[in-house]
């Protein structure tokens, strides 16, 4: 079977996010401080050490942590959330990125397709000159949609010019990115990087082949270009059904929680 696109995440697959929290929620309390007079390098520290406890999925960081400072205000959460989405980061690919992805620009049409708030994922885009190093982007957020809604995977389907059982998806999480991918009749390739390498696949939707991270991810389409699409067996490639987590590089198990150092 001949792949003739590559699709990529961003938070966590193709760089390590934290990078972009820990700028934003730097910006976050310095700003909280400069309305209360309190020390931004104390509530930056609470407000870190929080999210380290709930991770990026939990809807009330910001509540719960103003609420501990005594500064809840509907005024001041709202500010927040203005200063978190406006953080113009300064942020780097994870390593070797760069050059994968001239390598696969030169066999592959090269896409991404990202969630979330449009202003936030296009700093980030920005941040990480990704327009001149992929052939096309996709925001979820443009098209009034997220993850994991096919639509979105369709929508650059169409925009590449590829049928689905020709392209492959890749990204961290088993939801958002790989049971979406996997439901608009993509090949999913799960990289256990970042916080939801923990995470479990979704069993109706599991990712075609699991890779530790990126510099695995070659050796994974290497054997994706020789599968048979009518293989019955095909969403087990890589992923044994008496071992469900093996990966790429033959180990047992999912590295489990964040990376601090993102």
């Amino acid at each position: 079977m001949r792949v003739e696109a590559v699709f990529f995440d961003v938070d966590y697959t193709l760089y390590d996010m934290a990078q972009y929290v820990r700028g934003a929620f730097s910006n976050v309390a310095q700003d909280v401080a400069a309305s209360c007079s309190g020390d931004w390098e104390t509530l930056f520290a609470s407000l870190w050490g929080k999210w380290r406890e709930v991770g990026s999925e939990y809807g009330h960081l910001f509540d719960d942590w103003l609420r501990s400072h005594g500064l809840l205000t509907e005024s001041r959460l709202r500010a927040c959330l203005e200063v978190y989405h406006a953080h113009q980061p300064a942020l780097s690919l994870y390593p070797g990125v760069d050059e994968l992805l001239v390598d696969l620009r030169s066999r592959y049409c090269v896409g991404v397709i990202t969630d979330g708030n449009l202003q936030r994922q296009r700093a980030k885009v920005d941040a990480l000159d990704l327009e001149e190093k992929v052939d096309l982007i996709v925001y979820s957020a443009a098209l009034s949609s997220s993850k994991p809604d096919a639509g979105i995977f369709r929508h650059g389907l169409r925009l590449a010019g590829v049928a689905p059982e020709r392209s492959v998806y890749v990204g961290d999480h088993p939801i958002r990115d790989i049971a979406g991918a996997r439901r608009a009749g993509m090949l999913g390739v799960r990289v256990l990087t970042g916080e939801f390498s923990h995470l479990p696949d979704d069993p109706e939707l599991r990712p075609t082949y699991r890779v530790d991270d990126l510099w695995h991810l070659p050796q994974a389409l290497a054997k994706l270009e020789t599968l048979d699409r009518g293989n019955a067996a095909l969403s087990e490639i890589g992923i044994s059904p008496a071992s469900p987590d093996r990966r790429e590089d033959g180990d047992a198990g999912s590295p489990d929680g964040r990376r601090p150092c993102d």
